[in-house]
């Protein structure tokens, strides 16, 4: 206590030089401790270099990488700052105490007060520093804080009544959130406290001072001590406040029942939703919230709860799945008109994927349990939902429709019909007109190649995800070769306009085309002149 906070050698003004020294390189410190930690976990650091932060200038390291890797890795970066501040502050004030009434003493003080302060304020979890994000990482719950005040908004209250205990969620969601709450109302108090505190009088006595160089030196001060925080804190309170506002606002646009045009013919392009009377959509409309994500922004993350349906107003998103071996394999990309996240529409699954915004990225998302409620007293729509997303699940499980988008699927979709075929029936019959392209989703086949003595020689047999039939819609030539059930046979099928028409958007397009171009080149080299059949390369 007997060390002077904001003098050195008995100046305001070397003391705050002294501390903002303090101060940017404890921020290096934190930065490369989460650098160092980052490398041990053979993570990328996409750039490093110095910035302004809230006005003052800051060491950084890029982490954003981290957010691909596993949940240990991802803690462990997240703590290796505050944990390497925290330490080294504690020791210097241990190293401060023998020191006391020097020179020495008096700075390592100020390093450990400011390097202290620096790692409690990162921890704090009302904040979106690294304490909330290892909160949320301890808990698998990426989007703890915008779930926790949504909840809290608008379903603690309904929760409440119903007297059926919490989830574990729930219990997670309404703690959090109301002890947000708490925080950011308890702040101003706080503050109003602080005047008491030893070094108020500190900051009383240089704005006292008849030069105006004494007000400048308190206001720099404050700034420089609090300005983060507050506006941080700050920040915090106004999204409070615009969320409370926006609450307001969707209850009365709903007693209004109103809805913004876009929203409502964004739900109404949804296919499983095509049926839908625009009445009935705009009671679900008015749960639906414009968000924006940024280039790099993770969305949803795999694993996580999947609590929300996203549509892409405006931008671009990739779809990934993340690996064992932290290997990202880009399933989809996805712009305006599509979506994502509507598994949790019908079912509270986990987040099978990663999406991540490749552009700025505007979007609609929607409470997945606001529509299952809806749903629930709609049996017919209910039906009709839960068998649009089974047959667009069942085509993405084929290997040729793998790389689809949700859009991409439901055009198709709309599309295929399901053919039957019995054991022994010849399904296409070499030397015919090509007019439907085929995907096995049931039973086997075999190819059949009739030689010029009237010999039929068995070429190959095809299973379930195999497709044949693309090599006369390709060429526009007859069929060069006769496809037999071997078993009952259920396959989809696509006609010569629709082939041609999915050939011209869809990702499977070169492949089909490959696959084409290896047959005829393999037959034209046996001497067969091509086969319209085989197995998907």
């Amino acid at each position: 206590a007997e060390h002077a906070l904001l003098q050195t050698n008995g100046s305001y003004t070397l003391g705050l030089l002294t501390l903002a020294f303090l101060d940017f390189g404890g921020i290096a410190l934190y930065q490369t401790a989460q650098g160092l930690r980052m490398k041990h976990h053979n993570i990328r650091i996409l750039s490093a270099g110095v910035q302004l932060n809230y006005l003052l200038p800051m060491v950084f390291v890029e982490t954003t990488d981290v957010w691909m890797a596993d949940r240990r890795a991802r803690m462990a970066v997240s703590a290796s700052g505050p944990f390497a501040v925290l330490v080294l502050g504690g020791a210097l004030a241990l190293i401060a105490y023998p020191l006391d009434g020097t020179e020495m003493g008096a700075f390592l003080f100020k390093a450990s007060f400011v390097w202290l302060v620096n790692g409690v304020f990162n921890l704090l979890p009302i904040l979106e520093l690294d304490g909330y994000f290892l909160l949320a990482d301890y808990l698998e719950m990426p989007a703890l804080r915008a779930n926790a005040l949504a909840f809290v908004r608008e379903g603690l209250v309904a929760r409440l009544r119903t007297r059926v205990p919490f989830t574990r969620e729930e219990s997670i969601y309404a703690t959090y959130g109301l002890g947000y709450a708490l925080l950011v109302a308890l702040i101003p108090l706080l503050i109003l406290e602080a005047r008491d505190l030893r070094y108020a009088s500190s900051f009383g006595e240089l704005w006292q001072r008849p030069d105006p160089g004494g007000q400048l030196l308190a206001a720099g001060t404050l700034v420089f001590l609090f300005g983060p925080a507050v506006f941080a804190l700050l920040i915090s309170l106004g999204r409070m406040l615009l969320a409370i506002g926006t609450m307001a606002y969707r209850r009365w646009r709903q007693a209004r029942g109103e809805v913004p045009r876009e929203q409502l013919e964004a739900l109404a392009s949804l296919p499983f939703l095509s049926d839908v009377p625009r009445s009935d959509l705009r009671r679900v409309a008015l749960h639906l919230t414009v968000e924006d994500a940024e280039t790099g922004q993770v969305i949803v993350r795999q694993g996580g709860h999947g609590d929300r349906f996203f549509v892409i107003l405006d931008g671009q998103v990739r779809v990934v799945r993340i690996a064992a071996d932290e290997h990202e394999d880009r399933l989809a990309t996805l712009g305006a008109g599509d979506y994502f996240g509507e598994a949790a529409l019908v079912a509270n699954v986990p987040r099978t994927a990663t999406v991540i915004a490749e552009t700025p990225v505007r979007l609609l998302s929607l409470d997945a349990g606001h529509f299952r409620r809806w749903m629930a007293t709609r049996i017919e729509t209910g039906v009709a939902v839960h068998r649009s997303l089974a047959e667009r699940d069942r085509l993405a499980a084929l290997p040729l429709f793998a790389g689809l988008g949700p859009g991409e699927l439901d055009r198709l979709a709309a599309r295929v019909l399901v053919t039957r075929y019995s054991a022994g029936d010849d399904i296409v019959t070499q030397g015919d007109v090509g007019d439907r392209f085929f995907v096995i989703i049931d039973g086997r086949v075999e190819v059949l190649r009739l030689d010029a003595d009237g010999t039929e020689t068995n070429v190959a047999e095809l299973s379930v995800g195999d497709h044949f039939g693309e090599m006369a819609l390709l060429h526009q030539a007859p069929r060069s070769a006769t496809v037999r059930a071997l078993s009952p046979v259920e396959a989809y099928t696509l006609t010569a306009d629709d082939f041609l028409a999915f050939l011209d958007g869809a990702q499977a397009a070169e492949q089909l085309r490959r696959t084409a171009r290896r047959r005829t080149h393999e037959l034209a080299s046996a001497g067969g002149g091509g086969l319209d059949s085989g197995v998907s390369s």
